[in-house]
């Protein structure tokens, strides 16, 4: 077991300024065990999510450091493709293996290694470290891989499935220890091969101090800012991805059209961006409102000035495994939910008991429930403030932090 303070390499494809899950869970674990006295390292490459273009103000060198709120950050190269196709991110992902190992070279010795997945080539890169500078590791996986992949048709030959399988199993046997975000992909996890006693849950959560509805005085100004005004809005965050099912809020959308006072906004970008688009433009839908990836602070804002929050999952078994992360934000910022899908998803709202469930694909109860919630401000008042305290008590950040570090400390050396 680990006694004092630690020297931690973190290495992680996303970081901010991206915005994405990804990031904002590496980046508030890091600043939390900075807090508490550690020293950690980011290991990542260069911002380009999600739209596959360098930041303005960075520049794609070999290796390059950086602090961010306190945090001493090593950038490695990071090749950016130029069409999101499958074969150029996989090139981006070995790159950035290769070149990570490169740039954990150059960090401080740790005393043990996190590697954030996906991708799935960063348990290649701690591994490596790992042997190199004969340190621990600890696998930090996000999203089940090749599981999701393979679910979701991207990969179907079977003898890369196959080695790839050999490889995930590679992984798990020679991390110290595996972390997941819920006990769904815990399952799949231990079902694909990893040992169960070294499997532990960390969920993903909500920063709780930072999610709260801004002050009521500053809203008007927000739904200025929004072009909100003197509406009721429905509103997405996040990641326009394969798993997300924006088709049924665009259909509840267009049978609610005549119903001028309901206005859907859509925030974020993705691989079904152009898909969403080129939908609501042929049915001619004046009552939504597409903005691009918005920064956390305006991400808030936004969230303040939101009647609802919507979330819809395609019917992938996998998926049925995770919690939608911006349900979480929903949640700390007092917002009734409306979710349609199956899985953990659903269980979580239903034991908070702070939104409504409808059913995979139930376009007519996804109407129904933005019609409850519309003509009854005391019950969306309830689901909100329940959902305000579920999240307090069981998906702070800092709270699932410090469950992560206890982790780490007993990993020993």
């Amino acid at each position: 077991m680990y006694k004092g303070n630690l020297k931690i390499l973190f290495i992680s494809n996303f970081f901010p300024p991206e915005t994405g899950a990804g990031s904002i869970r590496v980046e508030e674990l890091a600043r939390r065990w900075s807090s508490n006295g550690h020293k950690v390292t980011i290991l990542t490459g260069y911002p380009n999510y999600p739209r596959y273009e360098i930041y303005e103000g960075y520049k794609n060198r070999l290796i390059s450091y950086e602090k961010w709120n306190g945090l001493d950050v090593i950038r490695t190269y990071t090749y950016v493709p130029r069409k999101a196709t499958i074969i150029q991110r996989l090139f981006g992902q070995v790159m950035f293996m290769i070149c990570g190992i490169l740039g954990g070279l150059f960090a401080t010795k740790p005393d043990i290694i996190v590697a954030s997945s996906p991708p799935f080539s960063v348990g290649f890169t701690a591994f490596v470290l790992s042997i190199i500078r004969r340190r621990p590791f600890i696998f930090d996986v996000r999203d089940p891989y090749p599981e999701a992949p393979i679910e979701l048709g991207v990969i179907t030959n079977p003898v890369l499935i196959f080695i790839l399988r050999k490889i995930e199993r590679m992984f798990y046997n020679s991390a110290t220890a595996v972390v997941t975000v819920t006990q769904g992909f815990k399952d799949i996890l231990v079902r694909n091969g990893c040992p169960c006693g070294k499997c532990y849950v960390v969920p993903n959560g909500v920063n709780v101090n930072f999610f709260q509805k801004l002050p009521s005085q500053d809203r008007n100004s927000i739904l200025l800012k929004f072009g909100l005004q003197d509406k009721f809005n429905v509103v997405y965050t996040g990641t326009l991805g394969r798993v997300h099912n924006l088709k049924i809020m665009i259909e509840a959308g267009s049978r609610l059209k005549e119903d001028e006072g309901i206005r859907f906004v859509i925030a974020g970008e993705g691989a079904k961006r152009q898909e969403i688009e080129k939908m609501i433009a042929e049915l001619q839908l004046k009552n939504f409102v597409i903005m691009n990836s918005i920064p956390k602070d305006d991400v808030r804002e936004l969230l303040s000035v939101a009647d609802i929050g919507f979330q819809a999952l395609e019917d992938i078994d996998y998926i049925a495994g995770a919690h939608a992360v911006k349900i979480f934000e929903y949640m700390a910022m007092g917002l009734p939910v409306i979710f349609s899908g199956r899985g953990e998803s659903k269980m979580l709202i239903e034991n908070a008991d702070c939104g409504i469930c409808c059913g995979q694909n139930d376009l007519e109860g996804v109407i129904n429930a933005i019609n409850t919630l519309k003509e009854n401000p005391d019950l969306r008042k309830r689901y909100g403030m329940n959902g305000r305290l579920y999240v307090e008590r069981n998906f702070d950040r800092g709270m699932l932090a410090d469950s992560f570090l206890s982790i780490i400390k007993n990993c020993g050396r």
